[in-house]
């Protein structure tokens, strides 16, 4: 029973994971370089070290299609990139981009690549007022803590205040 388990963690965990990670800043031009995954692939996995004929292609994914990569492994954005209508109100912005490795014409594996689309703050965030009145009494110990309106910020679940 604890071996299937473990071998049920094992896939899970695979099946969650990703084989490379890359950062790319929104509102960068169309084809603007994220990475290399033939370099990364062979610098994070020893066994695709000696591999110069390795190959890759893209695979087809629901929805809009934000970035490209080429026989050789280059990742590159296909259009400029706006991290708040990309993901709206996540977290964490990102793409999973999936990618079939070949060697010669030999199927290896497919390749989960997260591209981490970084905001960079070109909504700032928005008090509701422009102004605030704050009443403190006389009686009010020190360190009293009075509540204001937060501040939004379009890209975040998490309201700042």
């Amino acid at each position: 029973m604890l071996l299937c388990l473990c071998i049920l963690l094992t896939f899970f965990h695979c099946y969650l994971s990703e084989d490379i990670t890359y950062h790319v800043e929104e509102e960068k031009s169309p084809y603007t370089s994220v990475g290399d995954i033939a370099t990364d692939l062979q610098k994070s996995n020893s066994s695709f070290l000696k591999d110069k004929d390795l190959t890759f292609s893209q695979l087809q994914q629901k929805g809009e299609q934000l970035f490209n990569v080429t026989r050789t492994g280059k990742l590159y954005t296909v259009e400029t990139l706006d991290a708040e209508s990309v993901c709206s109100y996540e977290k964490e912005c990102f793409e999973i981009v999936k990618v079939a490795v070949h060697k010669s014409k030999t199927f290896m594996k497919i390749l989960k690549i997260k591209v981490i689309i970084e905001d960079i703050n070109d909504h700032q965030p928005e008090f509701p007022e422009k102004e605030i009145t704050l009443i403190f009494r006389e009686g009010d110990r020190d360190g009293t803590k009075k509540p204001i309106h937060n501040a939004i910020d379009k890209i975040k679940v998490i309201k700042t205040a």
